[in-house]
């Protein structure tokens, strides 16, 4: 169910793999003598920011139904929280987005929510939780540009947007360039 370029909560794969696995891809373009373009992304608070009712969506393109969607949706619905500051406790609000931290199907719910980002994107791309990179060999700088290469018209720093911004400010974007021979 989850794709093969999340290396989170995934058996086999850690942190450690993705750097690894990344590391090797982008070291054989450049021993090849080719480019890469490298676009690093990074949510704004990325848990926070998942709406229940798209969640329930995309768990029911994922096959899941009947009973078992209805308990994760009763698990979402009708959820509740309020701050409390040195005694003072304001007034009880309704949460409409965030997956439950503390829980085993929070982080589950998160990478199924994430799972359509590879979906439209051209080049390669890897994640671990919600940091993403999306990367891809080029053979010069003309065809570089920017991420729009990674993302076109409807990829993956459009989706994002409904539901965790992409926060621009922690974002990277790169072009190794191989010396010239």
């Amino acid at each position: 169910m989850i794709k093969e370029s999340q290396h989170c909560f995934c058996k086999g794969c850690s942190c450690l793999t993705n750097l690894l696995l990344f590391l090797d891809q982008v070291l054989k373009s450049i021993d090849k003598g080719h480019c890469v373009d490298i676009v690093f992304l990074d949510y704004a608070k990325a848990f926070d920011k998942v709406l229940h009712l798209r969640l329930l969506e995309k768990l029911q393109k994922h096959g899941i139904n009947g009973k078992l969607l209805r308990v994760i949706g009763d698990w979402l619905r009708n959820r509740r929280q309020r701050v409390c500051i040195k005694g003072k406790q304001l007034s009880w609000e309704g949460v409409w987005s965030a997956v439950p931290q503390g829980s085993v199907l929070g982080p589950l719910s998160f990478l199924i929510f994430t799972n359509d980002l590879d979906d439209n994107t051209t080049g390669s791309i890897l994640k671990f939780a919600d940091d993403t990179k999306i990367f891809r060999q080029v053979r010069d700088t003309h065809e570089c540009v920017s991420a729009e290469y990674a993302t076109g018209s409807t990829g993956a720093l459009n989706r994002p947007v409904e539901t965790a911004p992409v926060d621009i400010r922690r974002c990277l974007h790169r072009l190794y360039l191989t010396p010239a021979t």
